[in-house]
């Protein structure tokens, strides 16, 4: 196959992705020097960050789609990043086993080789095995293996896209994702006193006693750390580290908005969220 053309099964692989979520950008072939698994146009990037709640979902969803019809599509790794609970970022690739990637199969393993990977996650079809010779690997890495040459996944795979642009949940693990309204920073009111909640991803809470002079960049010294679950679209629970001799627990629903919020704590008064 000619040098920046897309291999069958990333050439079907974006159509369906384009068809089903128009306003995702996906990336296949360039041209870097020197040449890379994109030029010999076997890998390809969807521009999803994991800094945006709702675009970590869908990426999360769609990784779990092209994890349960590996069979059929036989791709040869994936490569993304996640949130720790300590809102440190967790990178880590997923290889569909042999081509030479290691690694436990269809799972997550931890990926060291580069930390570039958390606007978008990476596909590709690459087999170790069929390098090509120098100096031709500069300009064109791989000859295209009988899996990229995979093609008529799209009807099975698009039933299970179509379901996730609808809002429902797929056998597998669910999304950790935060909702978009929770995201951020909030001012929480108890006895009398304001604090400073920042609400991340993965389950992320921390709080200050400081106001954020910028409410879009997160918390960088917090004065106690902790996690956070939801309990359905518009309550959640807060289990802080152990501090001042006891753990604090709060419970929080929204109160009209998605905006403001009111709380219990089991060893402070009535709490009162507003989001910053």
């Amino acid at each position: 196959m000619a040098r920046g053309v897309e291999c069958p099964a990333i050439a079907e692989l974006k159509s369906v992705l384009n068809i089903v979520f128009p306003s995702v950008e996906t990336g296949t072939t360039r041209f870097p020097s020197p040449a890379d698994r994109h030029t010999s146009g076997i890998a390809m990037d969807v521009m999803l960050d994991i800094r945006e709640p709702e675009e970590k979902a869908l990426a999360d969803g769609i990784i779990n789609v092209l994890i349960r019809h590996h069979p059929q599509m036989q791709w040869s790794d994936i490569i993304y990043s996640d949130w720790n609970p300590d809102g440190s970022i967790f990178y880590y690739h997923i290889p569909g086993g042999g081509h030479g990637y290691g690694g436990k199969p269809l799972e997550r393993n931890r990926y060291t080789g580069d930390t570039k990977h958390t606007n978008h996650f990476h596909i590709d079809w690459v087999d170790f095995g069929m390098k090509n010779p120098m100096p031709l690997y500069l300009q064109d890495p791989y000859q295209v293996s009988v899996a990229a040459e995979k093609t008529g996944f799209t009807s099975a795979i698009r039933s299970d896209l179509e379901a996730i642009k609808s809002g429902q949940r797929l056998p597998g693990p669910p999304a950790r994702s935060t909702p978009s309204w929770l995201w951020g920073w909030w001012k929480i009111t108890a006895d009398g006193d304001d604090y400073y909640y920042y609400f991340g991803l993965a389950g992320f809470v921390a709080w200050t006693d400081d106001k954020p002079a910028n409410s879009s960049v997160p918390i960088v010294q917090p004065q106690n750390k902790g996690i956070f679950s939801m309990s359905g679209d518009s309550e959640l629970d807060v289990a802080w580290d152990f501090i001042g001799g006891g753990q604090t627990k709060e419970h929080f629903k929204t109160a009209g908005s998605m905006r403001q919020m009111t709380g219990t704590s089991n060893r402070y008064g009535p709490l009162a969220a507003l989001k910053q």
